[in-house]
């Protein structure tokens, strides 16, 4: 597993790892943020880049802030993160 393969629910085995809902691939950063169709408006809107990399050296912290809040995935990290 590299880096880019990281679960946006690092606690979940991998037979239990959430699935895209449209495109049924694992839910990971890297799908969310570079390769799933549905969110590819607003990817191109805020971030603009076509790798993880280039998202890390490119686009500031609030356009991907930005971009997490508009696809509504930012109550979803939140909540991962507070619930113990």
């Amino acid at each position: 597993m590299t880096r880019e393969d990281v679960s946006v629910y690092p606690n979940r085995e991998a037979e239990n790892q959430q699935k895209c809902q449209v495109c049924q691939s694992p839910f990971t950063v890297k799908h969310i943020s570079i390769h799933c169709t549905c969110f590819s408006a607003a990817r191109q809107s805020y971030l603009g880049v076509n790798t993880l990399e280039e998202l890390v050296q490119n686009v500031e912290s609030r356009n991907i802030t930005a971009f997490i809040k508009d696809i509504d995935f930012y109550h979803r990290i939140y909540r991962c993160c507070t619930s113990a």
